[in-house]
């Protein structure tokens, strides 16, 4: 899904991409369709790796995930829709990420607390092998994909309390506080 929603967004600027996939045996063509297309974690590193250094767009990551809606987490944003509270839908959606194809690794944290000091839940992430060059895209990516899937559980008016990032704060920074309405904290 990620690697198709890059294609379509160098498409949309005009670029091309076939470099992407150089040494791969399949190019942007196949996945421009319905039918899904399946990458190990090492390939679609190395066409997102590819594809963020070429694409002439501030935060691809937050672009990508902001286009993202409960329709597009299929079956599992169906299943999360069912669930009796948002709590059970988070632990669904952690639970079963893996099998959605997601580039990181999802915890749930539920000792957290609000500002207002009421209980609150955090999502923590981590990639799998450390990259310091794709980890923004990745959260960019995921954080935003999971904020649109919330805001289709509970309303768009859903925002979450703090976004905490390990990197440093990349140039268009203020693009987060825009997508995210909420404090980050940056490194």
């Amino acid at each position: 899904g990620i690697v198709a929603g890059l294609v379509a967004m160098a498409a949309e600027s005009g670029i091309g991409c076939e470099a992407w996939f150089a040494g791969l045996r399949l190019g942007p063509a196949e996945f421009d369709g319905e039918t899904p297309v399946y990458l190990s974690y090492r390939q679609t590193c190395q066409i997102i790796r590819r594809a963020v250094r070429s694409l002439p767009i501030r935060g691809p990551g937050l672009v990508l995930g902001e286009r993202q809606n409960i329709g597009h987490f299929g079956l599992l944003g169906l299943a999360m829709l069912t669930a009796p509270r948002f709590a059970e839908a988070l632990q669904l959606g952690v639970h079963y990420a893996p099998i959605t194809g997601a580039m990181m690794e999802l915890e749930l944290d539920t000792k957290g607390r609000d500002v207002d000091g009421s209980d609150g839940l955090g999502m923590v992430a981590s990639m799998r092998t450390p990259d310091p060059e794709l980890e923004p895209f990745l959260c960019e990516e995921l954080f935003a994909s999971c904020l649109m899937l919330c805001r289709g559980l509970l309303g768009a008016d859903f925002r979450p309390t703090v976004l905490e990032l390990a990197y440093p704060a990349p140039d268009y920074a203020d693009d987060y506080a825009r997508v995210f309405d909420c404090e980050v904290r940056f490194d």
